[in-house]
């Protein structure tokens, strides 16, 4: 699908038509969920700061600054995320405006808990609910309970958090908010199942999914499912633990969830460890942790480690390696440890001291179990300390809203800036040398041609004058094909490329791209040879017909120069998953070395392999491939054995009705 995000006057006549513009993107993106106008609103906003900076009241920085927030939380981006909340906070106090300082104060908490960081969280959650009970906002007051019930359940302090999650349950009963009543309601089925209380917990979970399910809130009832296959899991009902989190990840999978669709690998995995299928639990522990780097909650990626450590741990897993899982177990409690996630620093330390201990590590074991016990003093007999600690975090959190902390931000955005700026001019001098260098031999080859024909004319037969004029053919085609390059290069960097995405005819366009290069492959006797498969007649991807062949021919035409004369080049389209075609380009040169396969697809780059007839190459081929694959939704790589050629493969998702 083209993406509906057009460039933009970053010139506005005034901040009221900013605020319009920035709040509209800022409406697409909700409803979209894309990056690409999560860039733009980020890139008009901070354009728009610099415009009127001079006269820019705080109100409105404040309200800029919400929106660019806004837009990295939904990009997963979530450092930058809390860094725009705390400076947009900052301009909400100086104006003194209590509903905005309130918006601003929540984001803020939104982001330490996206972080990992509960105490942090803890006390802008207290501080919403105080200005709540100011504003008399009940809407607003029942929501700042339920994660102040949240995160005192992640502290392990079970007592505060019912207490909260019950008052907050009966302000959304009163104002009649169902969904925040499913919400407060899965909540407190959690602090049951953290209490390994499953029975009252799966009431509530229930409750919960009943819910969202009667307000067709799928994606919701992602998390909720997951629960509740835990506590079927952990009380050894494996049929119905598999049933709910094959519902969870149908659902994942259907929202585009990728973040969820990962943690259901974990439980899968963990499912089956403790059914002692081992192969299965391996197949997708690996796959969760392979993607972890996608999950950006410090909770959901320790929760992941535990379960690839137990496995590894597994003395009776034919892959069992103790010190891969003491690494794995060791990652997971350093992040709950930074969480202050006290339930699971707890269980971890359990678990690092049985690993000890079968290990005949007794001092390291002791050492471990000793951590255990007191953390469990501490979650067994909470006291005032907690609530101490949650007001001294709320006095450290409103000292970072200072100016020193608003200068460092902006002294972190100019580096940024700084570092580009480097990357641009670094650029600009390889182009130049491209320019002087590859531009300068064909010129050169083309000048000494005319001078000869200048100077011989009269004695040149017609085999002479058609061997030059190829010469010249060849340097200038060589030259077009460099400036061609650097211009598409350009214009794809700058974001003006726009494709005309369509349903597709994939085996038409292979075959015209494959067929414009026979003659070429011929001149080195190599048989380009097409397999189309069946089923790929009856699959449609949405593409833009022109680019795609652009694309082809590109690959079709390194493929015949790598290619050392009398093989061939094998094409093949075929179904990959009964979700994606693929087309493969595979050819049996000289193939990609390991150093060089991190360089292939970068601009202005030199391989070591070379063409097998002498052929010229500019380095910006593949760039200009990958890129174009990209802004038709689709992705290229390669997959290469060094002196046993290569294949580049092109993906793309079917269109579906």
């Amino acid at each position: 699908m083209q993406s509906s995000a057009e460039p933009i006057s970053l010139r506005f006549s005034s901040v009221g038509d900013l605020l319009v513009e920035v709040t509209r993107l800022e409406a697409i993106i909700k409803s979209t969920k894309d990056t690409e106008h999560c860039n733009l609103l980020v890139e008009t906003a901070q354009s728009g700061l610099e415009q009127f900076s001079s006269d820019i009241d705080n109100h409105s920085c404040g309200l800029l600054l919400l929106h660019i927030s806004r837009a990295y939380m939904i990009s997963s981006r979530y450092k930058e995320y809390m860094a725009a909340a705390i400076e947009s906070l900052a301009y909400f106090e100086r104006n003194g405006n209590l509903n905005y300082v309130l918006q601003a104060n929540e984001e803020c908490g939104h982001a330490a808990w996206l972080l990992g960081n509960f105490p942090d969280s803890l006390g802008y959650a207290l501080r919403n609910l105080d200005i709540a009970h100011k504003l008399g906002d009940i809407k607003k007051q029942g929501r700042a309970l339920n994660n102040i019930g949240s995160i005192y359940s992640y502290l392990g302090d079970y007592v505060a958090a019912i207490e909260s999650f019950e008052n907050a349950l009966d302000i959304k009963l009163k104002t009649e908010d169902a969904l925040g009543e499913s919400s407060v309601l899965g909540n407190i089925g959690t602090v049951y199942h953290q209490k390994n209380d499953f029975a009252v917990a799966l009431e509530y979970y229930s409750r919960s999914l009943e819910i969202k399910e009667r307000l067709g809130e799928k994606k919701l009832a992602i998390a909720t499912l997951n629960n509740m296959g835990g506590i079927y899991m952990q009380t050894g009902d494996y049929k119905r633990a598999f049933e709910t989190l094959s519902r969870a990840l149908s659902l994942s999978q259907e929202a585009g969830d990728s973040e969820r669709e990962i943690a259901v690998w974990g439980y899968l995995g963990e499912v089956y460890e403790r059914m002692k299928n081992y192969d299965k639990a391996a197949y997708y522990l690996n796959k969760a942790l392979d993607n972890i780097s996608r999950i950006q909650t410090n909770y959901r990626r320790h929760v992941i480690y535990s379960q690839v450590a137990v496995l590894y741990a597994n003395r009776s897993f034919k892959d069992c390696d103790i010190e891969r899982a003491r690494f794995y177990f060791m990652q997971a409690l350093d992040l709950a440890l930074e969480g202050k996630a006290m339930v699971e620093t707890a269980k971890y330390y359990k678990f690092l001291s049985n690993l000890e201990k079968e290990d005949q590590n007794i001092e390291a074991a002791f050492s471990y179990l000793e951590k255990h016990i007191e953390i469990n003093k501490i979650l067994s007999s909470r006291s005032s300390e907690e609530r101490l600690h949650a007001l001294q975090v709320r006095h450290r959190v409103e000292q970072l809203h200072n100016e020193a902390q608003i200068e460092r931000l902006r002294n972190i955005e100019l580096v940024d800036a700084n570092k580009q700026l480097a990357e641009l001019n670094t650029e600009k001098n390889t182009i130049l040398g491209i320019a002087a260098h590859d531009l300068k031999n064909p010129l050169g080859s083309i000048k000494l041609a005319a001078n000869f024909i200048q100077s011989h004319i009269d004695s040149m037969t017609h085999d002479d004058v058609r061997d030059i004029a190829s010469d010249i053919l060849r340097s200038s085609s060589y030259m077009f094909s460099i400036i061609s390059n650097l211009l598409d290069i350009n214009v794809l960097e700058s974001g003006k490329v726009r494709v005309e995405l369509a349903p597709c005819d994939v085996a038409a366009v292979v075959r015209m791209a494959t067929d414009g290069y026979r003659a070429r492959a011929a001149e080195k006797n190599i048989g380009l040879r097409v397999n189309i498969s069946g089923e790929v007649s009856d699959c449609i991807i949405v593409a833009d017909t022109h680019r795609l062949r652009e694309v082809l021919e590109n690959l079709i035409s390194n493929a015949i120069k790598f290619s050392p004369f009398d093989k061939s080049v094998d094409i093949d389209v075929k179904l990959f998953c009964d979700e994606n075609l693929r087309i493969i380009i595979r050819d049996y040169g000289p193939g990609i070395s390991a150093e060089d396969m991190p360089k292939l697809f970068g601009k202005f780059q030199k391989l070591s392999a070379r063409p097998t007839a002498g052929e010229d190459s500019t380095g910006l081929g593949l760039s200009i491939v990958q890129k174009l694959a990209e802004l038709m939704k689709g992705r290229v790589w390669c997959e290469s054995v060094e002196g046993e050629g290569a294949s580049f493969i092109l993906e793309f998702p079917l269109f579906k009705e």
